[in-house]
């Protein structure tokens, strides 16, 4: 949705933007750099994203930018708080 709204926003010529994502754990020292938290696994997410249209390299570098400061993806980075809420009805 971000990157569909800034590419019409800025009239590129992109049709069609496709998002496939996918999730894993995988142990913290397959990362070099990693900050350990006292935790083993790391939750890798990958997002791969398919454009269709005539953008120039410059106009898909914006969009990899663009995906990347997505609310999705700006909360997942935020580390969030989840609180669950369970009610019995009835």
């Amino acid at each position: 949705m971000t990157i569909l709204l800034y590419t019409r926003r800025k009239d590129w010529p992109l049709r069609s933007v496709e998002v496939e994502s996918g999730h894993r754990r995988v142990h913290c020292s397959d990362y070099e750099n990693y900050e350990t938290d006292a935790r083993a696994f790391v939750d890798e997410i990958k997002v791969r994203i398919l454009i269709e249209g005539d953008l120039n390299e410059e106009q898909v570098e914006r969009v990899r930018y663009i995906a990347g400061r997505c609310p999705v993806t700006r909360t997942l980075e935020a580390k969030p708080v989840i609180l669950h809420e369970v009610e019995v009805v009835g």
